[in-house]
Parts: C-alpha cells; structure tokens; sequence
C-alpha cells in the first residue's frame, strides 16, 4: 500500500488527456496582454470584413472608384486579410479546435508515472526519471471525483482517482499537498506582509 503522500504508478489514458484538456482550457493563465490582442483582432476583423462587404455587394463605386482590376485585387486582399484575421481570432480563443493544446508537453512523456508530497515540494517519478519542483511553481489543486489537477510552470497536470488506493488515499493526498504547499508558501514569522 502506498504512503498518504504519495499515489501509485499509472500511466494518463486518453480519457484523462480529454479531461485534462476541458480543465486547462477553463483555468489557465490568461495576462492581461491577451484581452488586449484580442480586441485589436476582432476590431480588424470587423473593419476587414466590412470593406469585403462593400467592395463585394455592389456599392465598390461609391467607395472604390478605381479601375477594375484594382477593386478585385483590393476584394481579394480583404478575403485574405479577413480570413487571416478570423483565423487568429479563433486560435487565441479555442486552441483546442486546432490541436494547439500540446498534449505530450501538457502531461509529461507517456509511461508510468508516480507522484509524491514532501514538505519541499512536488515529485514526480517518471519511468527513468526524477523531477522535484519546488511548492512556489505548483499551483493550488482542483480536486473533482475522478482526478487531481494542477499546474507545473504553467504545465497542465492531473492524477486520476485510480492512481491511488482508496477514496480516503486520495483525499488525504491532496489534502496533505495543499497543506505542504500552503506552508511553503506562507510568509515566515517576523516578515513584514
């Protein structure tokens, strides 16, 4: 039987990488810079859009009064222009339609892995390997029915219910993480806050 601080070895299974990819795209980090880009997108989306309207509905006479071959280039350059613009629009807003959610980086190589607490921070043991991060780049724990998640350095990662041996095992896991994590992070007696 395995220590409260620390799961089994499993190996994530699609199920889990789905799971995984729901959660991160609802929890992670957006600055402040991304709502800004994204505005700038959306508003040259719309004024692109707008002169591919006109140009193409008819009225390119009133707004183009230049010679034919220039308004076709100029409706050729907004298809491409708006298209470029609604194309970055939806990569920033759902990566997860284009496979940009990098699911090898997200969760680690594949293979059996094991998790472990300590008062120092994370652990992770990987078939060949050994990584210890500090409490500091862990974030705080989402713990639902089925699965651990959190992030490392902003790397999405989660510990399914199986890898531990009871539900108790389980709770007291991340239980026990977030108590290391909060001591970690708390300021030492006599720092001023």
């Amino acid at each position: 039987m395995s220590a409260a601080n620390e799961s089994m070895p499993f190996t994530p299974t699609p199920e889990d990488l789905a799971a995984l990819t729901g959660w991160w795209m609802r929890h992670r980090p957006r600055p402040a810079r991304e709502w800004g880009v994204t505005a700038v997108l959306v508003f040259l989306h719309a004024c692109l859009s707008l002169v591919l309207f006109l140009a193409l509905v008819g009225t390119y006479h009133i707004f183009f009064p230049y010679p034919a071959p220039f308004r076709l280039f100029a409706a050729l350059a907004g298809i491409v222009l708006a298209g470029a613009t609604l194309g970055a629009l939806i990569e920033r807003r759902w990566p997860a339609l284009f496979g940009t959610f990098d699911r090898h980086h997200a969760d680690g190589p594949a293979g059996p892995r094991r998790f472990r607490v300590a008062p120092e921070g994370l652990i992770c043991m990987l078939e060949g390997s050994f990584h210890e991060y500090a409490w500091r780049v862990v974030s705080p724990l989402t713990t639902t029915a089925a699965r651990l998640f959190l992030t490392i350095d902003d790397r999405p990662v989660t510990i399914p219910r199986r890898a531990f041996v009871s539900d108790e095992h389980f709770r007291e896991f991340a239980a026990l993480a977030e108590q290391y994590r909060q001591q970690a992070l708390a300021p030492a007696p006599g720092t001023p806050t």
